[in-house]
């Protein structure tokens, strides 16, 4: 049953509360639902694992670079020449005197030079004979120092063609000159004959040889009877005086 639209709980309360000295109550309040928004669990970042540390890369060690530092050559040309013994025995100096009477001297090889070298001059002379009663046979020989840069390549470039050479260089020691090849290989360059000179009846053989060592030239001839064999040939003496050289320009 409704009176006047309300109920009849309603209005029970109502008399109630009035006769409490209460203000009648309408209408309850709504209750209020607080809405919170869910939230969504995360899970943990995975723990990444640390960078494997590689190993460090070992720098090189660095040498100090080493200069070379040549040492200064002691030059004594007065080694540069033939000793007597370089000889086999029988062999003996010859003297100046017997060096004029036989008209074979050291001067006579310096002036198949002249005009080639326009520094360079004779620093060692040598003479050798063998002694009387023994196969006949005279060794003399020049070596010139020194040398500068042109006067080799321009003495090389002689060499270089031994028949010219041979030719220019034998003229006044007989004819039958004939190129000897194993000479060739004395010295940084080189080049040797044999020869035939004969005036009379003294019929001699001779061998001629000319190289350069460094900033050294030598030139040495062998005189001895034809058609005998040399007591000391310049296949043996001619490597030797190189070595000589050699060793006077402190090498």
């Amino acid at each position: 049953m409704k009176a006047h639209g309300l109920s009849l709980s309603t209005l029970l309360v109502s008399l109630v509360l009035a006769s409490t000295g209460c203000a009648a109550v309408t209408s309850l309040p709504t209750p209020t639902v607080a809405i919170y928004p869910a939230t969504a669990s995360v899970a943990p970042t995975a723990s990444l694992s640390p960078t494997a540390s590689l190993p460090p890369t070992p720098i090189p060690t660095l040498r100090p670079t080493l200069t070379y530092t040549p040492k200064p050559r002691k030059v004594d040309m007065g080694l540069a020449g033939l000793r007597l013994e370089d000889f086999p025995p029988g062999f003996e100096v010859l003297d100046e005197a017997n060096q004029a009477r036989l008209g074979l001297t050291p001067e006579l090889l310096f002036h198949l030079f002249e005009g080639t070298f326009r520094q360079a001059s004779p620093v060692n002379r040598f003479a050798f004979h063998t002694s009387e009663g023994g196969p006949f046979e005279v060794v003399i020989g020049v070596v010139f120092y020194p040398l500068m840069k042109p006067e080799q390549v321009e003495l090389d470039h002689i060499l270089a063609d031994p028949e010219s050479a041979m030719l220019n260089f034998s003229q006044g020691f007989g004819g039958q000159a004939q190129l000897a090849p194993e000479f060739s290989q004395v010295a940084n360059a080189a080049v040797g004959w044999t020869f035939r000179s004969e005036n009379g009846q003294a019929r001699l053989q001779g061998e001629m040889v000319i190289f350069r060592r460094g900033e050294a030239a030598a030139i040495m001839m062998a005189l001895y009877q034809a058609d005998q064999k040399p007591p000391a040939g310049l296949a043996t003496l001619a490597p030797r005086l190189d070595q000589r050289v050699n060793q006077g320009l402190g090498y």
